[in-house]
C-alpha cells in the first residue's frame, strides 16, 4: 500500500494533499479501460440521444362513408378495422377519424354492424366518429341521433385519456379529442352535418380556449368535389340548407359559412376533412385564414364504388422532421393501393403547423403506451 508522507515545499505548507491528487490522476490515467471513457464517448451515443429528441412521423386513418358496409357489407368494414389494428406499430397509427354515414338507414340492425366493426379500435386505436345526414332521422330529415347515441355512447368515451368534452350533455353529436404527436398537440373537433349556428358558436369558443393545439375539423360535408367549398356554387347538389334538419332551430350551414363563421378566423386551425359528396368522391383546398395560417381541406368518399366503396380508406402520413404530410388510398379489401395522383399526393404548400412544435420528444410513444395500459346521399 502507497503511503504519502507529509513534507514541505518552499513555503513550508504540507505536500500531503497534492500528492495524492497527482497520484490518483495517475493511477486513473494509466487504467485502459477508464482511459478510453475520457478519450471518446461510446460510438453512436450522442446520435442515438439526438435521434430521440426528433419529433417521430405518424399517421392518421380516415375512414370515408360506411353506410352500405353496415347496410350490406360488414365484412369490409370488419377487415378496415383489423387492418388497422393490425398495422397500428408499423404504421404509427395514432387516430382514426370517420367521416359520418356510418349507416344508411340509420336502423337498429345498421348500428349493430357498424358496432361490432368499430369495437374492434377500442382499448387499440383511439377514434373519432362524426355523424351524418344517413345517421340523423331518415335521411337526415331531423337531427334525431338516437341510435348512434345509444350505440356510441358518452359513458363509452368519456373517460378516455384521449377524450376532451361535448357540447350538449350524453350527446357525441358534437365533441372533441386531444392527442400528441410529430411533436405537436391536436386537438380534433367533431361537428354535425350541417352544423347549427349555436354549435359553431361552441366551436370558436373550444378552439380559442386551446390555442396551444393544432386544430382537425371533422364533418360529413365541408367541401365540394369541383376542390371548392360546398354550397359556392349553385350547381352544387347535397348541401346541408336542402334536407329537413336545416329547417330546425339554428338551421344548418355549409362549407362556406363553416368558413366564414369558424374555420377562417383562428390561427391554429389545420385541417377539415369531410366526405358525403358523390361524383368522383375526391378532392382537396388549401386557404389561408385571417391569420396567414395554411389551412389543409380534404374531401374523400368512396360509397359509390364497388361493395359500396370496395374498403378503401385514406391514410395521412405526417413526417415533422421534413415538414411533409402524404395522404395515401389503400383498400384492407383488395389489398392494394390507389396511385392515381387525386389518391396519392403530397399537400402542396410548405407545411406550417410543424413549426409550432409543443414537445421535445416523440409523443406518439406515450399515447400509445397510454392505451396500451387501458386494456349516399
Amino acid at each position: 500500500m502507497l503511503e504519502a508522507k507529509e513534507s514541505s515545499g518552499s513555503g513550508g505548507k504540507p505536500m500531503r494533499k497534492r500528492f495524492r491528487v497527482v497520484l490518483f490522476l495517475s493511477l486513473v490515467l494509466s487504467c485502459p479501460s477508464t482511459q478510453g471513457q475520457l478519450t471518446s464517448p461510446e460510438p453512436g451515443l450522442a446520435k442515438t440521444n439526438m435521434d430521440s429528441l426528433k419529433p417521430a412521423p405518424f399517421t392518421l386513418v380516415i375512414l370515408p362513408d360506411t353506410q352500405f358496409y353496415s347496410l350490406q357489407y360488414p365484412q369490409i368494414f370488419t377487415a378496415q378495422a383489423k387492418w388497422i389494428v393490425d398495422n397500428k406499430e408499423e404504421k404509427s397509427i395514432v387516430f382514426v377519424l370517420h367521416e359520418g354515414d356510418i349507416t344508411h338507414n340509420n336502423t337498429e340492425s345498421e348500428w349493430q354492424n357498424a358496432n361490432e366493426s368499430i369495437s374492434i379500435l377500442d382499448d387499440v386505436v383511439p377514434y373519432a366518429l362524426a355523424p351524418g345526414n344517413h345517421d340523423s332521422g331518415r335521411n337526415g330529415n331531423t337531427r334525431d341521433t338516437e341510435l348512434f347515441n345509444t350505440h356510441f355512447s358518452l359513458n363509452r368515451y368519456q373517460n378516455l385519456p384521449t377524450f376532451g368534452g361535448v357540447y350538449e350533455p350524453d350527446k357525441m353529436d358534437n365533441c372533441y379529442h386531444l392527442f400528441s404527436a410529430g411533436g405537436v398537440d391536436w386537438l380534433i373537433l367533431v361537428l354535425e352535418f350541417g352544423p347549427r349556428d349555436d354549435v359553431l358558436t361552441w366551436a370558436n369558443q373550444m378552439v380559442a380556449d386551446n390555442p396551444g393545439r393544432q386544430v382537425i375539423i371533422l364533418t360529413h360535408t365541408y367541401l365540394y368535389s369541383d376542390d371548392t367549398l360546398h354550397g359556392s356554387k349553385a350547381s352544387h347538389k347535397w348541401n346541408p340548407h336542402n334536407y329537413g334538419l336545416a329547417g330546425g332551430t339554428g338551421g344548418a350551414n355549409d362549407g362556406v359559412e363553416m368558413w366564414d363563421k369558424l374555420v377562417r378566423l383562428h390561427e391554429n386551425i389545420s385541417f377539415v376533412i369531410n366526405g358525403h359528396i358523390l361524383n368522383d368522391g375526391v378532392g382537396r383546398l388549401v386557404s389561408v385564414g385571417d391569420h396567414g395560417n395554411q389551412v389543409y381541406q380534404i374531401l374523400a368518399n368512396y360509397q359509390m364504388l364497388k361493395d359500396g366503396g370496395s374498403g378503401w380508406l385514406r391514410l395521412m402520413e405526417f413526417v415533422p422532421e421534413l415538414k411533409k404530410v402524404s395522404v395515401k388510398t389503400y383498400s384492407p379489401h383488395l389489398d392494394q393501393y390507389n396511385t392515381h395522383e387525386q389518391h396519392e399526393f403530397e399537400l402542396e404548400e410548405n407545411v406550417d403547423f410543424f413549426d409550432k412544435s409543443t414537445t421535445a420528444v416523440a409523443p406518439q410513444s406515450k399515447l400509445s403506451n397510454m392505451w396500451g395500459d387501458i386494456k349516399g346521399l
